[in-house]
């Protein structure tokens, strides 16, 4: 802290000499070297912006911009203007030149440190938080910084080399015009390091609780962020430099100027590069006209108004030569041709009229400018204090991710809002566009190159992290390979020194081996004995579950079976029933036919015999002709008695046939109305088909849908049949797989005794061999008894793995068993729940 404070008051000691050493050396004495150290307290590393909300708004390079856009306007608020300014008085710069100050205010007290921090207790945290910051630093971070170094060197010299051309020029010539003031920018300085400074305080005492990998990430970002910052400011001293000797340059251009005024080619050059540079600045501002960008587009207002100012103060000067040259004219020499200065002068004058026009119109061209940038200064400050709001929200919503992803979103939308309402601008200055494609595009291949470095960048920074986690691995492996290695040689060392022991201790511990031996034989016996009966019990018991549960499924499917055929029986009493619903139908049907016939029969008859009458009547008129009409009514009245009882015979069989009542005067009607009598009898004949067809129809549809439902009873009969077929074959595949148990259940207790009575055998053995006299040792006795007891041993294992083959073997058998039950109730549950017909 102490280092800070004395090369902040070097610098400020520095500041304080003349104007005109200052404007000579301030790229030696106020900026840091290019190959300055960066430290983590270097005082030469500035913060001039806080680095919230830099992803959030603007690249890098805009960032950059906007910074030194800042420092020259508080440069140019400070300075006091030299006595050799123009005669033409300059337009103000509308709000651009209080809008950074009132912008720098904001993000100051955006950033101060809460109020619940003391100051020894800030003081201490920074202290501990610095000593642990500079134990934490490693060798890896100072190669990737060193690399950072010269790759942002050569961006920095293709930068100042694209800065020192003509725009550069018309630059120091309005900083030439309004001055420079060292001090003030110290003071800025000073302003925004003590910030930076509270800051990191804040962060590192928030972060106080960090893992050390966390610390050294944190460590590493940090002085990443400090590197940009300062490769910025060494921006800004080569920027001073090259501005310094443009200076130098048009100190000199406006020495050869004042004596060459008269070059009005120039001037109009210079008016036509004025104009292309205004283009060149309006396309900047449409193509920058987000929210994020304006801070580059007042930049470049303020620049075209100095170019502006510039050009006024030249038009001034043009103004004031053709004055002097009358006056030169009023006392020259008698012999100069004075047509020919008359000629000049009125050219002259034309030119400076035009001149004038061209002065209005851009002036009203930068009045209209003027009146965007305080509307685009407005959007700003809009757009400043809902970032302020984000970036608040974002600082104490930092430790919840999906937050910060919900706010950059609610973030995008606002700046969405804010290019809406500048696609007015937009559209205004895109008929400009053409004129600045080429430095565009030149922006953007520098963005891109600057994003290719930052790429590269990052990908460096990703490859040294994952050589530190590999490194960390590769020391964690070779540590548990270590420890590995003197855990196996240890072992080794135990195994070789207790076979030693052992190989020395072999005889006399022979015999305590074998008795160890034999015991081991007798319990390994008595815990097969004991495995056998567990075996056996559990087998029973297996054995008795199953058959329980077998017999509870037989149980089950016999009820099933017996509802299965009570359906089958409810399903024939019902089809009996149809069929007898049917024949008494068909019975009524066909005695309805046998009406109908009967009836077409009567009426066939009577019209039968109606045209017999007809014709005898016609044959015995002919032969009758001569007789008398009293004989012809004679004969004719029997006839006709007998047609009309025939025909009211038909009607009252008609009248039966339809089921009506007997209207009584329609039987007159025969003797009175004998057309009407016939259309009521046709009539009901037709009545009578039309009953016969639809009785027709409707008996061969009742007759189909009860063959329908007949045949769906068939079928459902069938189906119920073929399940009941196979639960009976379930059931028997059950009872057999039943005895197969039974079956293999006594070939295993076969196996068991045999087991028993060998096992009771070996104890013979071991208590023969126990019993047996003492014998003096022999070479092979030891040899004889470790071939017998491998073959005890060979044969316990044996049996050992017999016993869990074959509980393996039962526990699949169950497991096939199981299933084959489930299946079973899953199709007696089928059947008991399947709709009834």
């Amino acid at each position: 802290m102490s280092q800070r404070l004395a090369a902040l008051q070097a610098l400020y000691d520095e500041g304080q000499r003349p104007e005109g050493e200052v404007s000579m050396d301030q790229s030696v004495t106020t900026y840091p070297r290019a190959n300055a150290s960066l430290g983590l307290d270097s005082s030469a590393s500035l913060d001039l912006m806080p680095p919230p909300a830099q992803n959030l708004l603007m690249s890098t390079e805009d960032e950059q911009e906007a910074t030194s856009s800042d420092v020259h306007d508080d440069a140019d608020e400070h300075r006091t203007p030299e006595p050799e300014a123009a005669p033409t008085p300059k337009r103000p710069t509308s709000a651009s030149a209080s809008a950074t100050p009132r912008t720098a205010t904001t993000r100051s007290s955006m950033y101060n440190t809460p109020a619940h921090l003391d100051e020894p207790s800030v003081n201490d945290a920074s202290s501990s938080i610095s000593t642990s910051l500079r134990a934490s630093q490693l060798a890896q971070s100072r190669d990737a910084l060193h690399v950072l170094d010269e790759d942002e060197g050569e961006g920095d010299t293709e930068l100042s080399a694209s800065r020192s051309g003509h725009w550069g020029v018309q630059e120091m010539r309005r900083r030439t015009e309004a001055g420079i003031s060292i001090k003030s920018t110290l003071q800025k300085i000073e302003q925004l390091t003590a910030e930076r400074d509270d800051l990191k305080i804040e962060v590192d005492f928030h972060r106080r609780n960090m893992s050390p990998e966390d610390v050294g990430a944190e460590v590493i970002s940090l002085r990443q962020e400090k590197l940009s910052y300062v490769r910025r400011l060494q921006k800004m001293n080569e920027l001073v430099k090259s501005q310094d000797q443009a200076l130098k340059t048009v100190n000199r251009q406006v020495k050869q100027w004042e004596a060459k005024l008269a070059d009005y080619e120039q001037l109009q050059e210079q008016l036509r590069q004025a104009e292309v540079r205004a283009h060149a600045a309006e396309q900047g501002q449409r193509a920058d006209s987000a929210a994020p960008d304006v801070a580059q587009l007042e930049a470049a207002l303020r620049n075209e108004q100095a170019e502006r100012l510039a050009l006024q103060a030249h038009v001034d000067a043009l103004r004031e030569a053709p004055r002097s040259a009358d006056e030169a004219l009023r006392y020259g020499d008698s012999s100069v041709d004075v047509p020919a200065l008359q000629q000049q002068l009125d050219e002259q004058h034309e030119v400076i009229c035009e001149l004038q026009d061209t002065l209005a119109a851009e002036r009203l061209v930068v009045a209209e400018k003027e009146g965007e940038m305080d509307r685009l200064e407005a959007a700003l400050d809009e757009a400043e204090s809902v970032t302020g709001e984000l970036q608040a929200q974002l600082q104490e919503r930092e430790a919840s991710h999906a937050a910060a992803l919900s706010d950059v979103q609610q973030l995008t939308e606002e700046l969405a809002e804010a290019r809406r309402h500048h696609e007015g601008v937009e559209v205004a200055l895109q008929e400009q566009c053409a004129a600045s494609q080429a430095q565009l595009d030149d922006a953007q291949a520098a963005m891109e190159r600057l994003a290719a470095q930052h790429a590269d960048l990052e990908d460096l920074n990703a490859r040294l992290n994952d050589k530190l986690v590999q490194l960390v691995r590769d020391l964690k492996e070779e540590e548990q390979a270590r420890e590995k290695a003197d855990v196996d040689w240890s072992q080794r060392y135990d195994t070789s020194e207790a076979h030693m022991r052992h190989s020395l201790a072999a005889k006399d511990a022979l015999i305590e081996s074998l008795q160890q031996q034999v015991a081991q034989a007798r319990d390994d016996a008595q815990r097969l004995q004991e495995q056998h009966r567990g075996y056996e019990a559990q087998a029973q018991r297996t054995l008795t579950d199953a058959s329980a549960k077998h017999q509870r499924d037989a149980e089950r499917l016999r009820g099933d079976l017996d509802e299965a055929q009570d359906d089958v029986a409810r399903l024939r009493a019902e089809t009996s029933e149809l069929a007898a619903a049917l024949q008494s139908e068909t019975r009524s049907r066909l005695q309805a036919q046998e009406r109908l016939e009967s009836t077409q029969r009567a009426l066939e008859q009577a019209r039968l015999e109606a045209e017999r009458a007809s014709v005898a009547a016609a044959e015995s008129a002919r032969r009758d002709a001569s007789s008398s009409a009293r004989s012809l009514d004679a004969s004719a009245r029997p006839q006709l008695a007998e047609r009309n009882a025939l025909l009211l015979a038909v009607l009252d069989g008609l009248v039966r046939a339809l089921g009506e009542e007997a209207v009584p005067g329609e039987a007159r009607l025969l003797h009175t109305h004998f057309s009407q009598f016939h259309d009521k009898v046709t009539q009901r004949l037709r009545r009578l088909a039309a009953i016969h067809t639809h009785f027709s129809q409707r008996a061969d549809a009742i007759e189909k849908d009860h063959t329908a439902k007949l045949a769906d009873v068939r079928r459902l009969q069938e189906a119920r049949w073929s399940h009941v077929e196979r639960i009976e074959k379930s059931i028997r595949a059950a009872t057999e797989k039943q005895q197969q148990w039974r079956r293999r259940l006594l070939a295993k207790e076969y196996e068991l005794t045999d087991l028993q009575r060998t096992n009771r055998e070996l104890e013979q053995q071991v208590a023969r061999l126990r019993d047996a006299p003492a014998v003096a040792p022999t070479p092979a006795t030891p040899a004889q008894l470790s071939v017998r007891l491998r073959e005890l041993e060979r044969r316990c294992k044996e049996a050992d793995e017999r016993v869990k083959r074959e509980r393996a073997g039962a526990k699949e058998r169950a497991t096939r068993d199981e299933a084959r039950i489930r299946h079973l109730q899953t199709l007696l549950d089928r059947l008991s729940t399947a709709p009834a017909p």
